[in-house]
């Protein structure tokens, strides 16, 4: 969380909270796609996060991509 821009801290904690899952899982969406700057090398840059939700063993989840459009997916 520490390389995450201050500003964009709130989205990230809210596309991870319980209540945006269980929004995704009741309208069957499977992806958030947000734009969120991080810290690299001591520069923000912009990365594409994307927030994959689906259910594994009976418990919902989050996995978290982030892709930078300049370099590699991190």
């Amino acid at each position: 969380q520490d390389d995450i821009h201050p500003d964009d801290v709130d989205m990230v904690r809210a596309a991870c909270s319980p209540e945006t899952i269980k929004d995704c899982f009741e309208n069957r969406k499977t992806v958030n796609h947000l734009f969120i700057r991080r810290k690299i090398d001591g520069e923000y840059r912009s990365f594409m996060f994307g927030f994959h939700y689906f259910e594994e063993y009976g418990e919902q989840r989050v996995l978290i991509m982030a892709r930078d459009a300049e370099r590699e997916i991190v």
